[in-house]
């Protein structure tokens, strides 16, 4: 029984580290040698060596998913059918290298696969509830992480140059950070609401996540965050009784449509407070140049990575016409469409508007715990994320990864009867 215990705290243990790697937080700031926005890279020798043994991790991690699920490969087969559209993306997403002029589109594709495979074994083996703990702990350990970098490693946890001043964490950017801690705040809010052990870690994890999302000054996602709060109150409503929710959802929608209004009359003051214009910091710019590379090859695209490649690749033209050299389009839907073309993009929203619909279902019917709430939270907060920044089915990726574990954990769950076993815990999902 100790050695069980052992054993488990040891894989739990490397899940949360993995997690940890997962967010690109770490090793990424430390590689670059704590470089800043518009600054030259300082990658040495040993930091393309740990760079190339993350990636290495990533691969075996692959690997291993399929050793550790392998006694269940019935219920795994019967999971990754139901989720016929994750399946035909990344069996598109590999296709992709035919057409690809980019040499790396099939290890980028494979890293893909391999993210995709935790993801299975992540929904095969752990709860919706234990999934959130395993991201508690990692958050946990990144927020702490945070701290000791910006007061004893400020050249580590704060940007200089043209955001000085600005926490960015463990991370090599301030809108990294702010996004990890969107969704570190939502995991800890919802730890807090339902459970009650680790009350002062989980008060902790908290507080911080959202004192580093201020201090980060990433203004899209404090948008964001205030965003998905008030879904999360909306969503809230869909658990009271139908005759209370329909008024309650009725009035929401109409306060939330004044809002909007009022937005549109002040977008220019907000921007300006911000410290942005509205062009979205040169974003708008360079999108209508983007959308006429992508009229190119609007089917099929240029395949997974293969656009953005500096003056090696298609987006030369966009660097030649633009006044700056972005490395993505600073928008996750564009930057798919660019890649997998209009089929890679219809197959995402339709694996997306499917889980949407269980989400609801998951929610509405059959969940009375906090967890419920889980899977449309992020999916809201993957859009709104995704409108200005870029992050939509990425190898290597916990957006993705996070992404991709929901999924089938919602066909596990939304299932009439499913039984799953691992070792001698069976969870049984109804």
């Amino acid at each position: 029984m100790k050695n069980e215990k052992n054993l488990e705290f040891v894989k739990t243990s490397l899940i949360v580290v993995l997690l940890i790697l997962y967010t690109g937080g770490i090793f990424q700031v430390l590689g670059t040698g704590g470089s800043n926005e518009g600054e030259p890279l300082d990658i040495s020798n040993n930091n393309g060596f740990i760079f190339s043994l993350i990636n290495r991790i990533f691969q075996l991690t692959g690997f291993f998913s399929i050793f550790l699920i392998k006694p269940q490969w019935k219920n795994v087969i019967d999971v990754v059918i139901k989720n016929k559209y994750i399946l035909l993306f990344t069996i598109f997403t590999i296709s992709s290298t035919f057409w690809s002029d980019s040499e790396k589109t099939l290890s980028y594709s494979i890293s893909l696969l391999t993210t995709n495979l935790f993801a299975l074994y992540l929904a095969i083996r752990y709860t919706l509830k234990e999934q959130l703990l395993l991201l508690a702990q990692a958050f946990t350990i990144i927020v702490f992480l945070g701290i000791v970098f910006v007061v004893l490693l400020p050249k580590y946890g704060t940007m200089g140059g043209i955001h000085a001043g600005a926490w960015r964490g463990v991370f090599s950017h301030k809108n990294d950070l702010g996004r990890m801690m969107v969704i570190s705040t939502i995991v800890f809010l919802l730890q807090s609401i339902g459970y009650k052990k680790n009350r002062l870690v989980t008060y902790f994890g908290l507080i911080f996540s959202i004192i580093f999302l201020l201090m980060s000054k990433s203004s899209s996602s404090i948008g964001n965050l205030l965003i998905v709060v008030t879904i999360f109150v909306v969503l809230r409503t869909w658990r009271w009784r139908f005759e209370i929710m329909v008024p309650a959802s009725i009035a929401l929608v109409f306060i939330g449509s004044l809002f909007y209004v009022w937005y549109n009359d002040n977008s220019a003051i907000l921007f300006a407070s911000a410290g942005k214009d509205s062009s979205l910091s040169g974003r708008t710019e360079i999108w209508p140049l983007l959308f006429d590379m992508g009229l190119k090859r609007p089917w099929l695209g240029y395949g997974y990575h293969a656009f953005w490649r500096g003056f090696n690749g298609p987006s030369a033209e966009v660097w030649f016409a633009a006044s700056w050299h972005p490395q993505h389009s600073h928008n996750g839907f564009l930057d798919l469409w660019l890649n997998l073309g209009s089929i890679g993009l219809i197959i995402f929203v339709l694996s997306f508007l499917a889980n949407l619909l269980k989400g609801f279902n998951w929610l509405r019917y059959l969940s009375k715990t906090p967890d419920g709430f889980w899977p449309l939270l992020f999916m809201v907060f993957l859009v709104l994320s995704n409108l200005t920044e870029t992050g939509l089915m990425k190898e290597n990726d916990i957006f993705t990864l996070i992404y991709m574990t929901i999924s089938y954990s919602l066909t596990i769950l939304t299932s009439r009867s499913y039984d799953i076993i691992d070792g001698n815990k069976k969870y049984a999902y109804e």
